[in-house]
């Protein structure tokens, strides 16, 4: 799969279950191999990826940059896009708040409607932007993936890994 993505914009696949056959291709791998954007949908999304809000998840990581804009052509057909950071204090700060209107301000001058939100949380990041979109009844979630080490990921768990594994919301990932 990765050696005939060399000329795909987007690698679209389906979540790998584990009642599936070991031979499927495994998302991560794949994110990690092919060099593109996965679009990974899940068994019953809850919409399409286009024509409904998406949540752009933000942390000030380089694949999160990268999958904003390897997105930009996905993002054009939300009615809204809302930049998501999603912190642990209970009070977010200017220092939070900041980078994320930015990302805003940025999908604007591309002529995308689009809102800054900082969510404050004690429960996983993952879980966090899965009730992000729900609120606004996004199709796509948008986000970075494996920011940290994938072994790390794999050991404590990580946010590429559980987007990868729930919901109901496609999601599409850059490395």
């Amino acid at each position: 799969m990765t050696r005939e993505s060399r000329a795909a914009d987007v690698i679209i696949m389906g979540r790998r279950s584990p009642l599936c056959d070991s031979r499927a291709p495994d998302p991560g791998d794949v994110l990690l191999a092919a060099g593109r954007p996965v679009l990974v949908v899940p068994p019953r999304p809850v919409r399409s990826p286009l024509a409904a809000p998406a949540v752009l998840a933000w942390s000030e990581q380089a694949e999160a940059r990268r999958a904003a804009t390897l997105a930009l052509p996905l993002l054009r057909h939300a009615g809204l896009v809302a930049v998501t950071a999603v912190v642990s204090e209970a009070e977010p700060g200017p220092g939070h708040w900041r980078p994320v209107c930015d990302v805003a301000d940025w999908l604007c001058r591309h002529g995308l409607t689009a809102e800054a939100e900082v969510r404050s949380s004690l429960q996983e990041v993952a879980d966090e932007l899965l009730d992000a979109a729900a609120q606004i009844g996004a199709g796509l979630i948008v986000a970075g993936g494996y920011g940290h080490a994938r072994l790390h990921e794999q050991i404590l768990g990580g946010v590429t890994r559980a987007l990868l594994a729930e919901g109901d919301v496609c999601v599409l990932l850059a490395h």
